[in-house]
């Protein structure tokens, strides 16, 4: 089965890195997508473990566009062709929505109910039946992926992958799971280092870190919409998900967080309590970090500084640089117009950018001399 997932753009080699850690694939990336092929098993084992993707399909078809024009022509022959009517029986329900990014040639409500007359001429032709819309809790979601000038299109297996059950308390600087997952990635984090998180605010980059040191799956598995779909039907899920579920560890240790606003640390440690991971936030200022830690003590260490923070970033280095160890990385996201302080005892090896809605970030990769 041909896959597709969506990720951050720039980002998409930790992506890339996940799957291939999570299943035997080959992958080609493009710009804030990933191409695999993969069994319907490996497909759910990518779903319930992966912390960096924001959608998984199975895809169905791919190519370029100019205008709405040909979007529509290419996308109405493309159902035409394809293998969706396989999916479909007679109590089958779907809908269609669409992602648009980076593209003004079509609106979603131009779109979507477009492509929905598209598939129910498809079925009708190829089943002999009218299969229903549902909008609300469709059996088949079929997905339209429009970056920039390029279409992807599929039946979509998992919802939103980005969604955290844990993210109750958050506030305006909260991070995406996904992108707090990638920079932690882009750390060289395993699960096993000695990981520090200054100026952690809700916490999301701590309970990422312990998802990935413990095993445990971000998601719901019972709102997996691959579970209804023909083509799995015939797997024991039950016996699937137990498997995957024996694999956890929540003995997490290693994690270090802090954060000295209050608000922010507050919200962390009721975050990382909904996550049910044993972790604590400490209240002291990054200042005090080369008190906490030994010289060299630190494996990996990756921070997000919010505009009202960026006065804090000589500091900031300054203790990085004391407490992380020799080729040890530090990860820092900024915003777009920060300029990185000099630092003696870090050396940039990687500058990169990335976006999410109108948030356009800043993401320097240092390593310590």
């Amino acid at each position: 089965m041909r896959a597709l997932a969506i990720t951050n753009l720039n980002l998409e080699d930790c992506a890339t890195k996940e799957i291939n850690g999570l299943i035997k694939t080959k992958t080609a990336a493009k710009e804030t997508i990933i191409l695999f092929g993969a069994e319907a098993e490996e497909l759910a084992k990518v779903a319930y473990h992966s912390q960096t993707i924001y959608r998984l399909l199975s895809l169905m078809d791919s190519f370029s566009f100019e205008d709405a024009s040909e979007l529509l022509k290419k996308l109405k022959k493309s159902v035409e062709i394809s293998g969706l009517a396989e999916w479909f029986e007679k109590k089958t329900t779907f809908c269609v929505r669409s992602l648009i990014v980076e593209t003004r040639e079509m609106e979603k409500n131009m779109l979507e109910p477009k492509i929905g007359e598209f598939v129910l001429n498809k079925i009708k032709k190829e089943k002999k039946f009218t299969p229903a819309v549902s909008l609300e809790k469709p059996g088949i979601l079929i997905l339209i992926y429009l970056y920039k000038n390029s279409c992807y299109w599929g039946i979509d297996l998992a919802g939103d992958l980005s969604h955290r059950d844990y993210k109750i308390f958050t506030n305006r600087h909260s991070l995406k799971g996904p992108l707090a997952a990638s920079l932690l990635h882009l750390s060289g984090y395993t699960g096993k280092e000695k990981m520090l998180l200054p100026f952690v605010k809700d916490g999301t980059l701590a309970v990422e870190a312990g998802y990935c040191s413990g095993k445990i799956s971000p998601q719901r598995t019972a709102e997996f919409s691959f579970l209804k779909l023909k083509p799995f039907k015939n797997i024991d899920w039950e016996k699937f998900f137990a498997g995957e579920e024996k694999k956890r560890n929540y003995k997490i240790k290693n994690i270090f967080s802090s954060d000295s606003f209050s608000p922010n640390a507050k919200a962390a440690e009721k975050n990382i309590s909904i996550a049910k991971l044993p972790l604590k936030i400490s209240r002291l200022g990054i200042e005090q970090t080369d008190v906490l830690f030994k010289k060299g003590e630190i494996d990996c260490a990756v921070c997000y500084l919010n505009s009202l923070e960026e006065t804090q970033a000589k500091e900031l280095l300054y203790q990085i640089g004391y407490v992380l160890k020799k080729g040890g990385t530090f990860v820092l996201m900024t915003g777009e117009k920060f300029i990185l302080p000099e630092n003696k005892e870090l050396k940039l090896k990687e500058k990169r950018e990335t976006k999410r809605g109108e948030n356009r970030y800043t993401i320097y990769t240092l390593q310590r001399r």
